[in-house]
């Protein structure tokens, strides 16, 4: 069996890097735009599944999303809570929701026994 052959880890960084050319300005490899954002992919493939070709009001109503839509409002209008908090969510954004983590409080009032200086946070 060959003997491997052991490379430093100079020599496998010079290795790695020697074909690397650094950005210049006014360098066409520079992306300006930056990574394409999935959520315009996601927005534009169900557009496309659900047949909107516009942003006209009536198009989307008639579309299978305005269907979707009537039957979630219709649903929560029905009483149907998961319904509703989906619709508002989008409308208004989801609340903000705090999470407290137990033993948070004594742990301040520990370190500002054992360090004077440090004043603990009020919360």
């Amino acid at each position: 069996m060959p003997k491997k052959k052991t490379v430093s880890r100079a020599e496998a960084r010079a290795k790695s890097t020697a074909n690397l050319r650094p950005f210049k300005k006014g360098d066409p490899r520079i992306n300006r735009n930056g990574r394409p954002k999935q959520i315009v992919r996601m927005q534009q493939l169900l557009s496309t599944v659900f047949g909107i070709d516009s942003d006209d009001p009536i198009t989307i109503q008639k579309s299978d999303l305005g269907k979707i839509l009537k039957a979630m409002a219709s649903a929560a209008k029905r009483g149907n809570i998961h319904a509703g908090n989906s619709i508002l969510d989008r409308l208004y954004g989801k609340p903000k929701q705090v999470i407290e983590i137990p033993g948070v409080a004594e742990a301040r009032e520990e370190v500002s026994k054992l360090m004077p200086f440090a004043k603990p946070k009020k919360d």
